[in-house]
This record gives structure tokens, sequence and C-alpha cells, in this order.
């Protein structure tokens, strides 16, 4: 973020009898003339509370009938992946509104996803080149928390970088819209990611028309997550396309892209758990990673991931749904170029983290329970999970 920059602000009143609170976006001079003057923003913001908590929200602004149509779409998709999700009303006046962006911008982390978006919408990309955007925009408060300002300095440098190289300008958006202790940060990724991004987007709506994330699986293996193929559109607005990008390809296949361009894999930036511009190497998103550079022969190019061992991966968890799926692709490509090591390590991965996952989803019942978390933490670490 510059020195200066402005805040767009909504007031939440929960009347549950919780505290209210505020969620504000910022971004620098230049953007704030594209902030949004609608309730869409807010409408994205509340969905979380609305699934977590139930009853009405009540948007004070006039919000546009296509995204409350859409969100309302959105919301009975989910409802029917998780049993726990509550019902909820949205009360707002309904308007057409048509903020005038004119701008296309893709979302960028420095992660394989978003390397292999953001090259397919420039003209590096070549004959596989899907389209053109104005602007790649970085979101401060997603991967890295807002108390980590030398962390995200660097990773917002390192993303400067690979903009100037793909000749698009990199724009930063700070937002604390993660709040703990919500489904904002406790169902992050299994609800909230498409709509975290959304909000972003809706945010700027008077500044863009078009939005567009990666996908972060080949649309014939997506599994149940905050970010799909068939949810993800109905984010859109009438002023404001969300466009899910690259479902055709997965993991593989996207690495095999980058490979054209070699710096691309010098410094990327996958990790979210380290909550830092740095890879933690050990996570499951690192590791997955490392797999597929391993198995693409990419990996001495990376210098911001350790070498995979074999035995690291016959030992990996992979008891979720997302992981198994990547798991399975990765095996399915080692046995298709001989790989016949990589392929009999994932296969035992697979075949334990079947055997474990029961195990697994029972203790994580003890990581709520006061008294008993770190007991049933502890024993699932030694599991692997």
């Amino acid at each position: 973020m510059g020195s200066s920059f402005v805040r767009l602000t909504g007031h939440f009143k929960a009347g549950n009898g919780t505290e209210d609170f505020d969620v504000w976006f910022d971004v620098d001079e230049e953007l704030a003339g594209g902030f949004s003057e609608s309730g869409a923003p807010w409408l994205i913001a509340a969905i979380p509370y609305g699934f977590e908590l139930g009853g009405t929200i009540a948007i004070e602004r006039p919000t546009d009938a296509m995204l409350l149509e859409n969100t309302a779409a959105f919301a009975h998709v989910f409802r029917r992946w998780y049993k726990d999700l509550k019902p909820f009303e949205v009360i707002a006046d309904k308007e057409i509104v048509d903020p005038g962006g004119e701008k296309a911008f893709a979302f960028f982390s420095g992660g394989i996803d978003s390397l292999h978006t953001a090259t397919r919408y420039t003209s590096l990309g070549g004959t596989d080149q899907v389209g053109s955007v104005d602007e790649l925009l970085l979101i401060w408060g997603f991967d890295i928390e807002l108390d980590s300002p030398s962390e995200f300095a660097a990773l917002q440098k390192q993303s400067e970088d690979f903009a100037a190289r793909l000749g698009v300008p990199l724009r930063v958006m700070a937002t604390n819209i993660r709040r703990p202790g919500t489904f904002w940060t406790n169902r992050w990724g299994p609800l909230c990611h498409a709509l975290g991004k959304a909000a972003c987007a809706l945010a700027l709506e008077k500044r863009y028309k078009k939005a567009i994330w990666a996908a972060g699986y080949r649309s014939d293996r997506s599994v149940v997550e905050g970010s799909h193929p068939m949810t993800d559109h109905y984010l859109s607005s009438s002023g404001l396309a969300m466009v899910y990008d690259g479902a055709d390809s997965g993991r593989i296949d996207k690495i095999a892209f980058l490979s054209r361009f070699p710096w691309m894999l010098e410094d990327i930036h996958v990790c979210w758990r380290g909550a830092s511009s740095r890879n933690c190497g050990k996570c499951p998103k690192c590791l997955r990673t490392e797999i597929a550079l391993e198995l693409t022969g990419m990996m001495a190019r990376c210098n911001s991931l350790p070498r995979v061992s074999l035995e690291r991966i016959r030992k990996a968890y992979c008891g979720e749904p997302a992981e198994r799926s990547y798991f399975t692709e990765m095996a399915e490509y080692a046995k298709k170029i001989g790989r016949s090591d990589m392929y009999m390590a994932l296969c035992e991965s697979l075949t334990r983290s079947r055997h474990r996952a029961p195990i697994v989803n029972y203790l994580s019942r003890f990581e709520k329970t006061p008294g008993l978390w770190r007991a049933g933490r502890s024993i699932r670490h030694m599991l692997g999970a």
C-alpha cells in the first residue's frame, strides 16, 4: 500500500447481542474514485454471517437486482452442500445498478493458479491468450494478515516484479473482511473464498466491469469448496462479471504452461499457512506444488520451495477431498510419464490416508471441545494429519 490511502467502510449491526463492527476496504487514492456507492459489497460481506446466524440481512443502500437474485441461488447451492448453514432473508431496495466500470482485472497472489491466469490474459500468453486485463489486484488481508506489514511489503515487491514482466500494472487493496472467530476465517476455504474476492471486486464496481480469478481445480476434479465453477458466477452483478478462469487445466497443466517462462517459477508464492511472503515448505499447498514441480522437471527452477522426498510423499496425509483430488491427478500423471517411484509414493499416501481418515475425522471433534482440543490435535499430528 502507498503512504496515502482512502477507506470505504460499512457498519454492521449484528443484532444478536454481539458488538457492532466495521468492514473496510483500503486502496490508493488513484483507485478510490472506483469505490462502490451501492449495497453490493456489503451484501457479499454479510452472507457468511447469514449462514452462521440466520435471520435477516438488511442492506441500507440500493442493491443490484441481478446480484440479489444470484446470491439467493448461491445460498441455495451452499445450503445443499453444507447442511449446517442457516437460511436467511435479504431486505434491500432492489434496483438495476450499473456503476459504469470499464476496466478488467485479475486477482493475483503470486501462486501457480494466479500466474497461469494472469499470463493467459496478456500478450505473453501467445496462442493461449484468452482475453486481456488492464490491471492485476493483490489483496492484503487474505494470505497475509494485516498485522504483518513487512511480510506483505515483500510479497507486494515480488508481485510488482511479476506484473512488470507481464506488462500489466499491479494494484493493491487491504481489507479486514476476514474477521477472526467468524465463518470468514473458520471456513475460508470451504465456504468464503470466492465471496471474499467478490466483495473486494464489488467494492470497486465503479472502476471494473470484469473480475477474473483462477480456478483451483480442473472442472472434472472439482470438490465442494468456497470457490467452485458451479457457483462463482452467481456473485456477478449487472455491471460486474465474475469470471472463474482455467477450469480446463489441472495443476500439472498449469506448471507445464508456465515452464515456457522459467523466471515465473523462481519465486512463486503458494503458501497461506505461514502468513508471510515466504513459503513454509511443509503445508499441503506447498507439498502438492513441490510434487508437481518435480513431476514436470521444473523443481530446479524454483528457489522458493524445497525439493520433496519420496518418504515425505508416502507419509503425507491427503484425507480431505481437495487433497485427494490433487494427489490422484498427480499419481495419474506420474504413471503416464513413467515416474514409478513417484507413482508408488503417491498411491501409498492415498491408501494410508483413506485408512486414517475415519480416525482423523473423529479426532477433529475433540479440537472443538474445551479441555480436549490439545490432545485431539496432538494425536492428529502423530497420524500425519
